[in-house]
């Protein structure tokens, strides 16, 4: 995942761009107050690379945006990581014809 491989080069803006435009406008802002205040250390960035990558999945449907399926824009994927003590999930949506990372709200089935 290229968003990894951003975060561990410490890359913060190509970082940025591996998310959809609202999730990468609310992660940029809270970037910058949480550098600014000091809560941020040296390294955060090249944490968020640790995360290991268990399963990826495709979705077509409730998640799809609009019934949107595989390779166009608004369809979903669901990654699985873990990154060694918890596990999650990371939520991929289409954009303009890439995967890109999406942090918004999801309605659970």
């Amino acid at each position: 995942m290229e968003a990894v491989e951003l975060a561990q080069a410490g890359r913060l803006e190509p970082f940025l761009d591996r998310f959809e435009p609202e999730s990468r406008a609310r992660l940029a802002a809270f970037w910058t107050v949480s550098d600014r205040y000091g809560y941020l250390g040296p390294d955060a960035l090249r944490h968020l690379a640790s995360l290991q990558i268990e399963e990826a999945r495709e979705e077509t449907s409730p998640g799809a945006i609009n019934g949107a399926e595989g390779g166009e824009d608004g369809a979903v994927a669901v990654v699985h990581v873990f990154d060694g003590v918890k596990s999650g999930e990371i939520l991929l949506v289409r954009v303009a014809g890439e995967w890109k990372i999406d942090l918004r709200p999801r309605e659970k089935d």
